[in-house]
Formats: C-alpha cells, sequence, structure tokens
C-alpha cells in the first residue's frame, strides 16, 4: 500500500536510519539509562506481563532493529507469532539478521498509517518512539485498532511535551532535532477518543505510555 509519508519526508527518514542502522544496538545504553529507560522499563515489566496474553500475535509499529523483540523474550511470555513493521529497510536489515534463528518472527518494510493487515488479526500491538515521525497519528493509532482482535490492547510510547517550566526548553530544542528526523514531541495527554483506558507520564512528561483497548463490540 502505498506510504501517506511525504517523498521528502520518507527520504529524510530512510536516510537518517540508514547512518544509524549499524551502531544503533551499541548506543542505545546511552539514552535508555535515565528517565527513557525508566519508561521502556514499566512497559516491560508491568504492561507486557499484564497486557500480552501467553500465546498472543504480537503487532510492532515501528520495530526497529527489534528491541520490542528483545523486550518480550525477556519478559518469558510465550508469543505465537510477532510481527514488526518499520519504514526503514536498513533498520529492518538489522533486525532480520539478529533474529533470524526465530522463526515466529517476521519483518516487514511499510507505513504504520496503512497498514496491510487484515482486521481483527493481532492479539496485542506496541509501538515505542515511533509516533513521533508519523505525519497522522491518530490515523495510525486506528489502523492498529482495527487490526487488533476485539477487546485486545495497544501500548504506545512516545515522547511528549514535559511540563512547565521544563517544556520550554524541549520546545526550543525541537526544530533542531527536526533536521536530522522529522520528530516532534506530542500532547501528554492524548486521549485518542474513548480507547484510552491507561497513561502514565515519565521525566516530568517528556515520556509518555497510553494503554488503548479496542471495543468488544468494534
Amino acid at each position: 500500500t502505498k506510504s501517506t509519508v511525504g517523498t521528502g519526508q520518507l527520504t529524510r527518514i530512510q536516510r537518517a536510519y540508514k547512518v544509524i542502522a549499524p551502531a544503533y544496538d551499541r548506543l542505545r545504553p546511552l539514552w535508555t539509562g535515565g528517565a527513557l529507560g525508566h519508561a521502556e522499563r514499566f512497559l516491560e515489566r508491568r504492561v507486557l506481563p499484564q497486557y500480552c496474553p501467553p500465546g498472543a500475535t504480537v503487532l510492532d509499529l515501528g520495530c526497529g532493529t527489534g528491541a520490542n523483540l528483545e523486550r518480550l523474550l525477556r519478559t518469558g511470555i510465550p508469543v505465537s507469532r510477532y510481527v514488526g513493521v518499520d519504514i526503514s529497510p536498513a533498520m529492518l536489515g538489522r533486525a532480520r539478521q539478529k533474529f533470524s534463528w526465530l522463526k515466529s518472527a517476521e519483518f516487514y518494510i511499510g507505513d504504520i498509517e496503512r497498514l496491510s493487515f487484515s482486521d481483527n488479526t493481532f492479539d496485542f500491538a506496541l509501538s515505542t518512539w515511533a509516533l513521533e515521525h508519523v505525519p497522522q497519528i491518530e490515523v495510525a493509532v486506528t489502523e492498529a485498532l482495527r487490526v487488533l482482535k476485539r477487546g485486545a490492547h495497544l501500548a504506545v510510547l512516545f515522547h511528549s511535551i514535559p511540563d512547565f517550566p521544563w517544556g520550554i526548553p524541549v520546545r526550543l530544542a525541537e526544530p533542531i532535532f527536526r533536521l536530522a528526523f522529522p520528530i516532534r514531541f506530542l500532547d501528554p495527554d492524548y486521549q485518542f477518543s474513548i480507547s484510552l483506558e491507561h497513561h502514565w507520564h515519565f521525566a516530568k512528561g517528556l515520556h509518555t505510555l497510553l494503554l488503548l483497548a479496542k471495543d468488544e463490540y468494534a
């Protein structure tokens, strides 16, 4: 399916991650040791065990090199099928190389705003640090909920605007970030209509984790 990401923006994302991909996994501990790591550990230790059912089919939106798959493996939750989708061929290449031994893992290049999967396919979905690059966030979330089974959950972790006064330097720095990536810091109180079940803020709101549930009657 044709991507809704503009050609120029798509090129910038793919070019940036092509440069980063070879060193991404080695560099990642540099920024996961602080508050960002706190948010990720909360996802791993509190959210996944409670909301990702054993034997689940799992969709990872913006999977990168497979950090969320590593997270699932560490939890010990048995997953029958893992599907990672990302817009960067370079990042997916690293993921496929790392997990070539895992027969239940599949990786596809694609736009998370336009998923090619059928309705009611997955038991759980998650997305970490990907919505910041997406032009139409609500479209991406709606697509994720569409492919989830009724009553299933979507966990979304993203960078957001911190509380005052910490939000001031973030807003000032955002244009600098955009020189390398089409990235933005999102509203920490994104509601996504009635789908929102829980939300947690970390580092004064710099990182936000949302848990959304698909209506059992949808």
